[in-house]
């Protein structure tokens, strides 16, 4: 994080969402798509030996059936270290 937004922090998912709507419409030039894609985050925790985040959520229990057609995933190898029971 540090490197991509300095000392930046989010105090709500709402704050970060914003900051990646903007930057879609605005850096990528995609107005539809930052008023209409479907952003979902999940919780994680933050393990400093593996210095990267690992799922604190069923992150496929999230995404209803009806909606699972396209993922856009950022750091997707996230999702593959640890299964929460």
């Amino acid at each position: 994080q540090r490197l991509v937004l300095g000392s930046l922090k989010f105090n709500t998912m709402q704050e970060q969402e914003s900051l990646v709507r903007d930057w879609i419409e605005a850096d990528a030039n995609m107005p539809y798509a930052a008023q209409n894609l479907g952003i979902l985050f999940y919780r994680g925790k933050y393990v400093q030996a593996f210095g990267s985040i690992f799922p604190t959520d069923d992150i496929l229990g999230m995404i209803p059936s009806e909606e699972a057609d396209v993922a856009i995933l950022e750091e997707p190898e996230h999702l593959n270290w640890f299964h929460p029971v």
